[in-house]
């Protein structure tokens, strides 16, 4: 379960370097009693068993630790993309060797790619169809900040 080491008074939490556990840790505290006692008590994370896909590496993870925050961090803040989790997220993090591997892998194949002309093209037309609105002589109309779109009835 939990070790205490001699000097930190705090526990070390050796399950979070075989899973994504995004930083948790077992949580200590107390628990009171309706009659006022204390009892001292522990808070687990909560982990989940899941095969996660990675889109860039082109292959299923299978049976992947993962703490149900992770998962919610993943679907919200990267789009639903276990690679922009692993690319954004610091390896003091991650802390799973086989997630940094992954996380090394991920980026040895972006800077293939790029290159390779890639990415660099699809930046250069991304780049040119913002200069063309910019111009105006683009025939679509441009949408600012404050601007109301109606649907079409």
């Amino acid at each position: 379960m939990a070790e205490v080491f001699a000097g930190w008074g705090r526990a070390l939490f050796k399950r979070q370097y075989k899973g994504l556990y995004g930083n948790k840790m077992i949580r200590f505290g107390f628990k009171e009693t309706d009659s006022g006692k204390k009892i001292r008590r522990t808070w687990k994370p909560n982990i989940v068993t899941k095969g996660l896909y990675s889109e860039l590496l082109d292959e299923k993870v299978p049976r992947v630790r993962v703490a149900t925050s992770v998962l919610r961090t993943i679907k919200h803040r990267h789009g639903g993309s276990f690679d922009k989790y692993l690319l954004c997220t610091p390896n003091r993090i991650l802390k799973w060797q086989r997630a940094i591997d992954m996380k090394r892998r991920l980026l040895d194949i972006m800077w293939k790619k790029a290159r390779a002309g890639q990415i660099a093209a699809e930046e250069r037309k991304r780049t040119e169809k913002i200069r063309q609105e910019a111009s105006g002589s683009s025939a679509a109309p441009s949408v600012g900040l404050g601007t109301v779109i109606e649907p079409k009835t």
